[in-house]
């Protein structure tokens, strides 16, 4: 069960990085979808992935507060 966790974590991850890209490709869902399934699979995956870029500047505040700055959704979309 770990290993579909990981291996669903990391598409919806690259789901997620084609999402900053691609216009019309949500970025957010996938990324937070993502966290969850590193999390189920490994604390030590779940760690990587919180310290990673994507993490710090798109839902680190998001996971926090529970919700985004106006800015912060302009700018995502």
């Amino acid at each position: 069960m770990k290993i579909l966790f990981f291996t669903f974590g990391l598409l919806l991850l690259s789901l997620g990085i084609l999402g900053v890209a691609l216009p019309g490709l949500p970025t957010t869902p996938f990324l937070l979808i993502s966290t969850y399934c590193f999390a189920r699979s490994s604390p030590r995956f779940h760690t990587w992935f919180t310290s990673t870029s994507f993490y710090k500047k798109y839902l680190a505040t998001y996971v926090k507060t529970k919700g985004m700055t106006k800015k912060e959704k302009i700018y995502i979309l």
